[in-house]
């Protein structure tokens, strides 16, 4: 786990053998990520370099490194961790009078319990939440004996200097030292850094001054959406002027009711059962009966494949509005995706963000009884009807899923650009029928939940649609 100290326990622990490490890299780009060390030891010691090996000295000290760690969870200084060893490929130098035959060890920070973690404790914004950090860099030039590269970092934790960033090299033009790359968090003009700065004095043979890191907070478990889900962007019950629903006391009330049991659930945990009123279930009737018979001819063949598929397991029909529990049980059988209740709008990174997980944020509400079929905003005929039959389907949840990942600590650049993607993918995407490419069928969630727009979307005279089929030809 990261910390000032964390570097000195693994090395000292490699001291401790008597065995010098031939090259040590750790790296922690995320910064509220656990560090992750790669270590290389020498399989000979110093004075025997020129001459022979002691074969697999450096292999037990490794390994009983390893063991030790796994027995013992918590280290000496409090650093929790947990190991993984293999016996790294042999590598050896162009310099014949130094060749060395390093094995690799890896140790990666976890909790007690398992679960990665690195301190980032505040929860995201309704946008981004970012911890910008100052990341500075230092090179140390230090004599190549056991136990040095711990010295070192011991000077940076003296000052409470926390390293982010370590990697060393044996010097090519003098044998007996090595060359030390380090990067560390905090301002260069800080208190701190200034002292640690005069105290590695000597060591030091030049230095590079880093620029700020903006580092956008992210999801590392399904339990880290529980923060997500509770910053949502209107909470599901602030309704626009225009809204059908606006004026309707009862109905903003009941869509209160509903979102507050979607702010109650935690990752983990059944999906409450929402007790639908006939109204509510007259509206999803009604959406159901035009829908269906459109898809056939206007959706794409996954789709109905998937619909038939919820229908036979007595999932979907039109007499009641399925339960995202239910839902749940059939999807994640299928392509281990689950829809997770949430009371209103979310930012499009904490959305996306989610589907790193395979976890789908859903909302539970219904649309206006008096416009049954528009919704100004995601209900639960769009999420159910729209989105969540796809979920089902290997290649779309594979799909999905890398929009997620590639979501993760990504720029707002970046995540403008997924969100155009998404948009026009798997909320609006059209695809060609197979044998006959002026065919077009429906797979956009908001195409699917919306008669109108399914109908306009797919229609031969529409006038993109031609104007798409020509540039095509």
């Amino acid at each position: 786990q990261e910390s000032v100290a964390a570097i000195n326990c693994p090395q000292s622990r490699f001291s401790a053998f008597g065995c010098g490490l031939f090259r040590l890299s750790c790296q922690n780009k995320a910064l509220s990520l656990p560090a992750t060390l790669h270590i290389s030891v020498a399989r000979c010691q110093r004075e025997e370099r020129r001459r022979t090996t002691l074969q697999g000295r450096p292999f037990v000290a490794a390994r009983e490194f390893a063991s030790s760690v796994a027995e013992s969870t918590t280290t000496a200084n409090g650093a929790n961790l947990t190991c993984s060893f293999s016996e790294g490929r042999e590598g050896t130098r162009e310099d014949p009078l130094r060749t060395r035959s390093p094995q690799q060890t890896k140790v990666q920070g976890r909790t007690s319990d398992g679960v990665a973690s690195g301190g980032a404790t505040e929860g995201p914004s309704t946008r981004a939440s970012t911890r910008r950090l100052s990341i500075n860099n230092v090179s140390c030039q230090i004599e190549d004996r056991v136990g040095a590269i711990s010295e070192l970092a011991a000077i940076f934790a003296a000052y409470n200097v926390n390293i982010t960033e370590i990697r060393s090299s044996p010097d090519p033009l003098d044998l007996r030292k090595m060359t030390v790359s380090i990067s560390f968090e905090g301002e260069w003009e800080s208190e701190n850094a200034t002292q640690l700065i005069d105290r590695l004095g000597s060591y030091c043979v030049a230095f590079t001054r880093g620029s700020p890191a903006d580092v956008p907070w992210f999801p590392r478990s399904p339990e880290d959406l529980d923060r997500i889900a509770s910053h949502t962007l209107d909470a599901g019950k602030d309704l626009e002027a225009d809204h059908p629903g606006f004026h309707d006391v009862i109905y903003r009330k009941r869509r209160q009711e509903i979102a507050s049991c979607a702010e109650n659930h935690k990752a983990g945990r059944a999906v409450g059962i929402i007790d639908y009123t006939p109204r509510e279930t007259a509206t999803w009737k009604h959406v159901w009966g035009i829908l269906t018979d459109l898809y056939p001819t206007l959706a794409c063949n996954e789709y109905n494949e998937v619909l038939a598929g919820l229908r036979d397991a007595r999932v979907y029909g039109p007499d009641t509005i399925p339960q995202v529990a239910e839902v749940n049980e059939y999807i994640k059988a299928k392509t281990g995706f689950t829809l997770r209740p949430v009371p209103g709008l979310l930012s499009a990174r904490d959305f996306m963000n989610a589907l790193a997980f395979r976890t789908f944020f859903s909302t539970q509400y219904i649309r206006h009884h008096s416009a049954p079929l528009y919704t100004p905003e995601p209900d639960v005929v769009h999420e159910l009807l729209g989105h969540a039959p796809l979920l089902a389907n290997p290649d779309f949840a594979d799909f999905s899923q890398l929009l997620g990942l590639a979501s993760l600590g990504a720029s707002e650049e970046d995540i403008a650009r997924l969100q155009r993607l998404y948009w026009f993918s798997v909320e609006f995407g059209l695809l060609c029928n197979p044998g006959n490419e002026m065919e077009l069928s429906a797979y956009g969630a908001g195409l699917l939940s919306s008669p109108g727009e399914l109908r306009h979307s797919t229609c031969p005279t529409n006038g993109k649609v031609c104007e798409e089929r020509t540039r095509r030809h």
